[in-house]
């Protein structure tokens, strides 16, 4: 699971649109998603609800393709609302009114109401708040490894799943990338650590 915090989970509303935890097969039987054959729930963020990615989605059994004919999208409004409350909190030192009413509407929309706002936090439990959040509405869409090197979280993630700390090198100089050779010699840069 994406979230870091144990303290709060995907609301259904979440879990209904990121996941699809059962599906009906050819003969019309139902399955759950501990019986499918990946033996976790499918990503159903991306697919196209009006074309040919359907499978899966309640009402609906006509398609059998979980490819998406539509645009996967980039950047959403709400990654520009969280982006926002980061830099500002980062910027001024502490989360301006703007700050929590960004974080706050994302918040609101992904709850359904406006009962687990956000008042009166400290900088750092503030930035810890985007933090989680920001890893919750951005689940599946290749992200989250950007925030955790912009963070310096990467050994605090792979501390908490040890299958991808065996996988993945956390070593702080892979957290950028190579300067071209040519950018290097054309300007007299010294290239990044590592390279």
């Amino acid at each position: 699971m994406i979230r870091y915090s144990s303290k709060t989970s995907l609301t259904i509303k979440e879990k209904k649109f990121c996941y699809v935890t059962s599906t009906v097969d050819t003969k019309g039987n139902q399955i759950e998603w501990e019986n499918f054959d990946i033996g976790a729930p499918f990503i159903r963020k991306y697919r196209n609800y009006g074309g040919c990615g359907t499978y899966g989605i309640e009402g609906n059994t006509s398609t059998r393709s979980s490819l998406s004919e539509g645009l996967t999208p980039i950047y959403r409004f709400a990654d520009v609302l969280l982006i926002y409350a980061e830099a500002s909190n980062k910027a001024e030192g502490s989360p301006n009114t703007l700050a929590y009413k960004c974080l706050n509407r994302v918040r609101d929309r992904a709850f359904g109401d406006q009962s687990h706002q956000y008042a009166g936090l400290t900088p750092e439990k503030f930035a810890d708040a985007v933090f989680d959040e920001f890893g919750w509405e951005n689940v599946f869409e290749f992200k989250r490894w950007f925030q955790l090197v912009r963070t310096e979280k990467v050994d605090e993630a792979v501390g908490k799943n040890t299958a991808i700390g065996a996988r993945l090198n956390a070593n702080k100089e892979n957290y950028l990338f190579p300067v071209p050779v040519r950018q290097c010699e054309l300007r007299g840069w010294k290239n990044n650590p590592g390279y």
